[in-house]
């Protein structure tokens, strides 16, 4: 029974970060002019191989790992659409 709420527990942990790392990542894509597109894209596609490897060894199953990234995808684009993009340029540090 512990073991069950642990794993739980993971899974909800991994879906939690995952989407919200994925609304950050989203929000730096959206600095194109910038050698930071490349590095968050980067970041974004290592993000889902790892969440997805992850929550596939959690469930034991690759249907409930697709579900469980459909569901996450979902309230990522839940964020943006609501919440939108934070919008800004990057500004450098002048002593």
């Amino acid at each position: 029974m512990k073991d069950k709420i642990s794993k739980y527990l993971d899974i909800f942990c991994e879906c939690a970060n995952f989407i919200i790392i994925s609304y950050a990542l989203l929000n730096m894509m959206s600095f194109r002019q910038s050698f930071l597109y490349v590095l968050s894209f980067a970041s974004n596609v290592w993000l889902i191989t790892r969440f997805c490897s992850r929550i596939t060894k959690l469930t034991g199953s690759k249907i409930a790992a697709a579900v469980l990234f459909a569901v996450c995808v979902l309230a990522v684009a839940a964020l943006m659409f609501f919440f939108g993009r934070v919008v800004g340029e990057l500004i450098r540090f002048d002593f």
